[in-house]
């Protein structure tokens, strides 16, 4: 029995040697948030116009004639044709009962074309907007504003997450009474179940809808557009 207990505890001994050795560094882990505030300065409007009719041919021509009528619009205002996109054009047919008793039907085409317009001019935006809504043949208009160098505006977003966690960090060290080291880990998406992502997240302009007839007289445009940052840092503590 004696040889058998002796035996037991070197195989215990044993498997506690082969076991990997806990990390001897102390460490802080911490995330800090960063957020800037851009104002916009491209706009894109999404103009819409929809023409039916019996006559196919008659309602493809009004559509073309509306939608050139947009177009001019927003030349005369100065803007530049390599900033409008207009190939966005679908039909569908609709199919009508003349009578309950003849079953014969009437096909009515349904014709919708939407222009694009990339607006680098936020006044010329504004107006060519409240142009267009006044217009009769306009079947709904959406509008967003965004900002064209994000890369500059999530740098320094990042920046200010950067620092947030390095003074989240010290705070942290010095309640503790300990000195805060260098960076061991960085990262910017973590693992596990914290996912969220790090990047800019835009709020955008109000859509501004119009259907049939009626247009909207309220038209906002956002004062600026946030873009925000998370940095995940593990610092080693002397």
């Amino acid at each position: 029995m004696k040889k058998l207990v002796l035996a037991f505890a070197f195989a215990v001994s044993s498997m506690a040697q082969a076991a990997p050795a806990l990390p001897d560094n102390n460490f802080v882990y911490v995330i800090g948030s960063g957020q800037v505030s851009v104002p916009p300065d491209r706009a894109r409007l999404d103009v819409t116009v929809r023409a039916s009719g019996p006559d196919h041919e008659k309602a493809f021509a009004q559509l073309q004639a509306d939608s050139r009528a947009i177009v001019a619009a927003a030349v005369s205002l100065g803007v530049s044709d390599k900033d409008i996109d207009a190939h966005r054009i679908s039909k569908s047919l609709r199919y009508e009962s003349n009578s309950f008793s003849s079953g014969s039907r009437t096909t009515l085409p349904e014709l919708e074309q939407t222009v694009r317009f990339e607006l680098r001019d936020l006044d010329k935006a504004v107006a060519l907007a409240d142009r267009v809504m006044k217009m009769q043949s306009v079947g709904g208009v959406s509008t967003s504003f965004y900002v064209a160098d994000t890369q500059s505006a999530e740098a320094a977003a990042t920046a200010k997450a950067a620092a947030d966690a390095q003074q989240h960090a010290q705070d942290l060290a010095k309640l503790f009474g300990r000195k805060l080291g260098k960076p061991t880990a960085l990262s910017v998406e973590p693992d596990g179940a914290m996912r969220e992502r790090f990047g800019a997240s835009a709020s955008r302009g109000d859509i501004v809808t119009v259907t049939g007839n009626r247009a909207a007289s309220s038209y906002r445009m956002p004062n600026a557009i946030d873009f925000n940052a998370r940095v995940y840092v593990v610092y080693a503590l002397d």
